[in-house]
């Protein structure tokens, strides 16, 4: 068994013999290494397992990695490699989290925690610019992560199929396509969303939600939010408990909701429910209804 690599860079190609079999659900290419992963599904001997080819000779892996392997995360939908960093979309059939890789060894570097928001398709712009593009077939959020924190872009619409979404991002643009699995709605159209950069010497407009610092059970408090770029009628705040570290978008049920109105920003007073166990909570700026997160607020304490 053999792969064909073709790459747009002078209209190159070469074959690649895997060492075994396995499932190949994306690759990259970072100078003159390809990437590949094997993932979880049959015929698939060591899913999580990354190999090394060198993309001038092809033939056999010139090595592999075992790191997300040995952390569980045998199924990884979206690889891409930049400057000193291969950056996984990876899970582990209940967690999902974007690991960057160090190039060097293949060790972990650091990651995020998205399995609340759903990643389909992920494009990189740098270690510190990881678009991800989130939701169904009919549409969802485009996020943007910058080490640590998830960043919302705005809302998309779309009537791709939920089979083999891959993403990219070059030029200003995010890419994103599918395997044209045909007979699931499938087909071989490749989508683009320009993005345009802040001008230079100005910041990306980027929405906030914050309140204040303790309220008791039953009371009222602030919630004050600001800068969402395109509001809407179904913009809504939601009420949660606060999430572990690392873990980026939605987290645990709802326990009270307010909608915003439709207005770019403003001020409400949210009530707390009466027998809301003590504890630290945040609010969350969403739209869609509470199916698209925009934004998270500081954590409060509920007495």
């Amino acid at each position: 068994m053999a792969f064909e690599f073709y790459f747009p860079d002078r209209n190159l190609h070469t074959t690649c013999t895997p060492p075994e079999s396995m499932d190949i659900q994306c690759w990259t290419k970072f100078g003159t290494t390809i990437y590949i992963p094997e993932n979880n599904n049959v015929p698939s001997v060591h899913p999580g397992r990354i190999y090394l080819f060198n993309a001038l000779t092809g033939g056999a892996n010139t090595g592999f990695w075992d790191t997300l392997r040995s952390l569980g995360y045998t199924m990884i939908t979206n690889i891409q490699a930049i400057t000193g960093f291969v950056i996984c979309l990876c899970d582990n059939g209940t967690n999902q989290r974007v690991y960057i890789l160090n190039s060097a060894d293949g060790s972990v570097s650091s990651f995020v925690d998205i399995t609340s928001i759903g990643a389909e398709a992920m494009g990189v712009a740098a270690s510190t610019l990881i678009y991800l593009l989130c939701g169904n077939s009919s549409g969802g959020g485009l996020y943007y992560i910058d080490g640590s924190n998830l960043i919302y872009v705005g809302r998309y619409s779309s009537t791709r199929s939920p089979f083999g979404i891959q993403g990219f991002w070059t030029g200003g643009r995010f890419y994103y396509g599918q395997s044209g699995f045909t007979g699931f709605g499938g087909n071989l159209n490749i989508w683009s969303v320009p993005i345009a950069c802040p001008p230079q010497g100005t910041s990306p407009v980027i929405a906030t939600i914050s309140t204040g610092s303790t309220v008791a059970a039953g009371a009222s408090i602030n919630v004050t939010w600001a800068n969402i770029l395109e509001p809407a009628s179904d913009d809504e705040i939601l009420m949660r408990a606060a999430p572990p570290a690392n873990d980026l978008g939605f987290h645990g049920t709802v326990i009270a909701s307010h909608m915003t109105t439709g207005v770019s920003g403003g001020t409400i007073s949210f009530t707390v429910p009466g027998g809301t166990s003590p504890g630290n909570y945040v609010f969350q700026l969403t739209t869609g209804v509470g199916s698209i997160y925009i934004a998270t607020s500081n954590v409060f304490a509920v007495t």
